[in-house]
């Protein structure tokens, strides 16, 4: 019944930016399948899968193309048309907004019924908002954050750290489904239409809970004043040219960045990096970077020391001006 699982594996957004094609799929595929939904690739193009656990199966993949092929995309694997920017709204408004099903309702209505008696049944209220993150996560958001932090702090401590997972990833759908002021459209929808940043902030996420699906798009995410003490997930956005963490606590730069070939600014303001030599090897691994922001961070401590391992390479931000 979830969503997103139940959608057939077709491609769900694509982009060409600088002969780099990124392309996302409904679910996890095969590079042999992806190939299938497009023409006019060569034969001996690179691919690339756009995971952090398997070369073999993702949900993104990326195409280096030589030159300014004219590649045709398919919906369904027959249909094929020009591809410049590709994205299946209804496919993206399936997985992130969900919708009635008569066989979820009736079984969150069972739930509810059970609730009236056994207030303090934690099995049923899971449930209950279960249904709710599939069926309406963005008009019963409140409902469900109330749910997990309940369930969270009182009725299933022992399971915390699942709950709390869960309230982050509708924390970020909510942010994605909610207008910002003075838009007609929501972040997702304006995400999709060709807005290449994003800003997540404050809004108390741990995780970045299915950001691959927004591969194609994006190029600058701000992810300050979160709860979030890795950022490797920002390794599923290819086209990234620019990452701000400031106001987490984060203790250290992911090694996996060096594989954002366009990465050419890094924030990091207000965290916990101390470690000149890790941070180093990292930095000096980003084939692009220009510019690293450390301000209020016990790392402005070992400003010489990262400066002997990285040269002129990239300029080093210390201070704010």
């Amino acid at each position: 019944v979830n969503e997103e699982s139940s959608c057939p594996i077709v491609p769900l957004s694509a982009s060409i930016d600088s002969n780099l094609l990124i392309v996302v799929f409904t679910r996890s595929t095969t590079l042999e399948n992806v190939v299938t939904f497009f023409r006019r690739i060569p034969l001996d193009s690179k691919w690339r899968s756009v995971s952090r656990f398997s070369a073999e199966s993702s949900r993104a993949w990326e195409c280096s193309l030589e030159g300014s092929a004219n590649v045709e995309i398919s919906k369904d694997g027959t249909h094929f048309e020009t591809l410049t920017k590709f994205a299946r709204m209804d496919l993206y408004k399936r997985i992130f907004c969900g919708g009635s099903v008569e066989i979820i309702d009736s079984v969150r209505a069972h739930c509810e019924e059970l609730m009236l008696e056994e207030k303090n049944n934690s099995s049923a209220l899971l449930t209950v908002t279960q249904c709710l993150r599939l069926t309406s996560p963005f008009e019963s958001h409140s409902v469900i954050i109330h749910n997990l932090d309940r369930l969270a702090t009182t009725l299933d401590p022992l399971r915390a750290n699942m709950y709390k997972s869960f309230a982050s990833h509708e924390r970020l759908r909510y942010a994605l489904l909610s207008k910002v002021e003075g838009e007609i459209s929501n972040r997702l929808e304006s995400i999709l239409n060709g807005e290449g940043r994003i800003a997540l902030t404050y809004l108390k996420i741990d995780e970045l809970h299915n950001i691959d699906l927004l591969a194609p798009f994006i190029a600058e995410i701000d992810l300050r004043g979160n709860s979030l003490m890795d950022v490797s997930e920002v390794v599923l956005l290819p086209l990234l040219t620019s990452l701000s963490m400031d106001e987490n606590p984060i203790e250290k730069v992911p090694s996996s960045l060096s594989s954002l070939s366009r990465l050419e600014f890094i924030s990091a303001a207000s965290t916990c990096l101390s470690d000149s030599v890790t941070v180093g090897i990292t930095l000096q691994s980003c084939p692009n970077l220009r510019r690293f922001l450390y301000c209020q961070t016990p790392l402005v401590n070992e400003t010489a020391n990262l400066r002997l391992s990285l040269g002129e390479k990239v300029r080093l931000i210390p201070y704010y001006l």
